[in-house]
Parts: structure tokens; sequence; C-alpha cells
């Protein structure tokens, strides 16, 4: 009886140690599996990041430029605004003289 116990026991070692080393390769594979997805991850986060800072840094050229447009077409309202008010003023004298 007591032999067949020690039997037992041994038996029952052996098959736990197997199990246990059948595990061992899924429970490798699920951490490389973590592992991977853990470096997609980041390289998503990256990409994303870049991304964004791509089209914010072309966004800020639009306006950059929009802005240096709409100066120029100001500068060129206030020009054309003088020189109407210049017009006006010798058509103004013109008139004065002829009245004269």
């Amino acid at each position: 009886m007591e032999a067949r116990n020690i039997k037992l026991a041994v038996a029952q070692q052996a098959q736990a140690e197997a199990l246990c080393k059948q595990r061992e390769p899924d429970e490798k594979a699920r951490e490389l599996d973590v592992t991977i997805e853990k470096r997609v991850q980041a390289s998503q986060a990256e990409l994303i990041a870049k991304a964004r800072q791509d089209a914010t840094d072309d966004l800020r050229s639009q306006v950059s430029q929009k802005d240096a447009q709409i100066d120029s077409l100001g500068r060129t309202v206030e020009e054309l605004k003088r020189k109407l008010a210049q017009g006006s003023q010798q058509t103004q004298g013109e008139a004065f003289e002829r009245l004269s």
C-alpha cells in the first residue's frame, strides 16, 4: 500500500510537471503577443503624433500665407484709398479753378 501511494505521488508529480511544461510555451506565446501589441501601439501613437504635428505645421503655414496675403491686400486698399482721395482733391481743385 505504501509503495502504491509513493508511485501515485510520483505519477501525480510527473503529471503536474508535464502540465507545467505544456503550459510554458503557451505562456511564452502570450507574453510575446503582449510585447508585440505594446510595440504596435507605441508605433501607432508615434505615427499619430507625427501626423498631427505635420498637419498642424501645414495649417500654420497656410494661415501664415493667408495672413501675409491679407496684409498685402490691406496695403493695396490703403494705397488705392490714398490715390482716390488725392484724385478727388485734384478734381475739386480743378473744379474750383474753373469756377474762379
